[in-house]
């Protein structure tokens, strides 16, 4: 596994095989009775969207689905792509590499509260009563674009 590498006390990009690209993450907004779901990642103690990288040779709508079932216990189908932004242009905390994020609205299909090894609570918010969210991982402001995709689906995919 490649890491950053350390000369003269400082940091600089790893080598990477073939040109290096952004990382992708995936975060599936799920709104039912104007309570959107949210989970509570057990590394930062912060509420998210439920979601996370996008794993390779799966769609990113798959990529969503997968992560909202493995953090929530909640099956959902997405529905919608409302966002696609550059994480730091995007106003989330500069990290060592590039990350593109891709906000999905998904509809609810089953399931129940479960947590797991990431995420220590699962619970549903109502959308005037959003908790404090990790800044790294999901923004308020996508919750409300994806709202606003609910009242009139022939909105366009915001992108930075």
């Amino acid at each position: 596994m490649l890491g950053l590498a350390v000369s003269d006390n400082k940091l600089s990009w790893p080598l990477e095989a073939g040109y290096p690209t952004p990382k992708v993450d995936v975060r599936g907004i799920v709104i039912s009775e104007d309570k959107v779901l949210l989970v509570k990642e057990i590394s930062s103690g912060y509420w998210t969207l439920p979601g996370g990288w996008a794993d390779v040779n799966s769609t990113p709508a798959g990529n969503v689905e997968r992560e909202c079932w493995e953090e929530s216990g909640y099956q959902v189908k997405a529905r919608i792509l409302t966002s696609v932004v550059e994480k730091e242009a995007a106003g989330h905390p500069i990290e060592q590499f590039t990350c593109y994020k891709l906000y999905f609205l998904c509809d609810l299909i089953g399931g129940e509260a479960k947590t797991s090894i990431e995420s220590g609570e699962v619970k549903w918010f109502p959308l005037t009563e959003l908790p404090e969210l990790d800044p790294a991982r999901s923004a308020a402001v996508e919750v409300h674009r994806a709202r606003e995709f609910l009242k009139n689906f022939n909105q366009v995919t915001h992108f930075n």
